[in-house]
């Protein structure tokens, strides 16, 4: 059963000329046709919640995952590894199932790299803005082991997103609606109303927001309210790495038959990575293709120049390393995710102090009503993986809710106080101790807990109380 909220407000939409755009009545919005927004709305439908709406600003599913043609083969240019080999994950099992063609690219860490390789290409910034316990203890490796699999099948990567967007909807499906830029999220208690580029007005009682992090900090899109002080703050403490893969096509092969190719310059990170794309298990022999990464500030100044200008930078890189006779490249590709204001972005990177308070208030929806969801949002940050569980696990918890369990509510701070009940300034309600608990004394005084008045209290009784 809709909300009164919901009727009400759609009755209202109603009454505006519809010649601003169409108007829509649905239980929940998933904003977003990435991985993480047709994860979402396929746990929607298997729980049994087939009334909903998928609002995407392209006019493709896939988000960040995108193939197109280059030099006679299809490349992908942005997600291209499987992070974690393992059966147990959902990604693997689905390139699995598809029999995706690609190459077993080994453990996570070029053994070979420097600094740069080891941790700029992986988290695509440098460490010292990265979070290392988030990345050395990185729960994706721990459940899903190092290995990962670089995919060149000429279906492209999204293949495993639309198959799964195939599974539940029909063709033409009004379910999904493309080319729908969303400009205004309005949220309450109650329900949610979004407003797209076009004037189309879209409410429902719940929505799935699974824009990129990049998107979010970027402000592009407008929430009224405005979200609370807790979801920005740690919207912000994500970072959005950029990570540039470029492509040269040329008229023969010149470069080492190694499949990495490493370039140890004076600059940091500039033209650092190079792949051979004849390797073996990758393009065929004949194909003359090879691919340069840059990350961090050096992709985002190669974003903002000229692919001339960046052709010049890597032939000059490329004769350092060959010598001057080697021919010019035939074409260029130059991908611009963070210029891209549908991404902003190559991927979520957890930055320094992101803690597990910090998490749950990334998780968290506002009002109830207004959930998150992407590959920042959840422990398997930066990888595919993580914005599928993301988006499964916020659909799970809305369809909960609609079949009457129980709603996840809006994050709470922690009660700060004293946790133990022998002391006299006890906090039932207190969640994570402070200190300040008081404890009496024979003489009935008060006295702060220390480990000598501990000590004396343990030789008298037993004290079961540990802070």
């Amino acid at each position: 059963m809709r909300s009164l909220w919901s009727t009400i407000a759609v009755s209202l939409l109603l009454l505006l000329p519809a010649s601003i755009g169409e108007t829509v009545q649905t239980k929940v919005l998933v904003l977003g046709a990435g991985m993480a927004g047709i994860s979402a709305a396929r746990s929607l439908i298997q729980s049994g919640l087939t009334d909903f709406v998928i609002l995407e600003g392209a006019g493709r599913v896939g988000g960040r995952v995108l193939n197109v043609p280059f030099g006679g083969k299809t490349i992908d240019i942005g997600g291209n590894w499987v992070h974690g080999v393992s059966d147990n994950n959902p990604v693997w099992a689905m390139v699995k199932s598809y029999n995706m063609t690609g190459i077993d690219a080994g453990e996570n860490t070029p053994k070979k790299a420097v600094e740069h390789a080891i941790y700029d290409t992986g988290y695509g910034e440098k460490p010292d803005v990265s979070s290392l316990l988030r990345g050395e203890l990185n729960p994706t490796k721990e459940m899903f082991g190092s290995k990962t699999y670089f995919i060149t099948d000429q279906r492209g990567y999204v293949y495993i997103i639309e198959q799964m967007a195939g599974s539940f909807l029909a063709e033409n499906d009004r379910r999904l609606k493309l080319n729908k830029t969303v400009t205004t999220v309005q949220w309450g208690d109650h329900g949610v109303i979004v407003t797209t580029k076009d004037g189309s007005k879209y409410a429902a009682d719940y929505a799935i927001v699974t824009f990129s992090m990049g998107v979010l900090q970027d402000n592009s899109i407008e929430f009224v309210p405005g979200l609370p002080d807790w979801k920005r703050e740690a919207i912000s403490r994500v970072r959005m790495a950029v990570y540039t893969k470029i492509y040269l096509k040329f008229p023969s092969k010149f470069w080492d038959d190694d499949a990495n190719i490493w370039y140890a310059g004076e600059r940091r990170g500039y033209y650092t990575v190079w792949q051979n794309m004849e390797a073996p298990g990758l393009f065929p022999s004949g194909s003359h293709i090879i691919l340069v990464t840059v990350v961090d500030e050096e992709a985002r100044r190669v974003e903002a120049q000229s692919d001339q200008a960046t052709q010049a930078e890597v032939m000059a890189v490329l004769r350092t390393m060959y010598g001057a006779g080697i021919p010019d490249p035939t074409d260029i590709l130059v991908p611009r995710w963070e210029q891209d204001p549908f991404f902003r972005g190559s991927y979520a990177n957890w930055g320094v102090g992101i803690n597990d308070e910090v998490l749950h208030k990334l998780q968290a929806p506002v009002a109830g009503r207004l959930f998150f969801a992407g590959d920042g949002t959840g422990p398997h940050f930066g990888y595919l993986q993580g914005a599928f569980l993301e988006g499964a696990r916020v659909a799970d918890a809305i369809a909960t809710c609609v079949r009457g369990g129980p709603c996840e509510k809006e994050y709470q701070p922690p009660r700060r106080g004293c946790t133990c009940p022998a002391a006299a300034n006890f906090d039932i309600q207190a969640t994570v101790d402070d200190g300040s608990c008081l404890y009496t004394s024979g003489g009935g005084s008060i006295m702060p807990f220390s480990t000598s008045f501990y000590l004396v209290i343990f030789a008298a009784f037993t004290f079961n109380c540990m802070v």
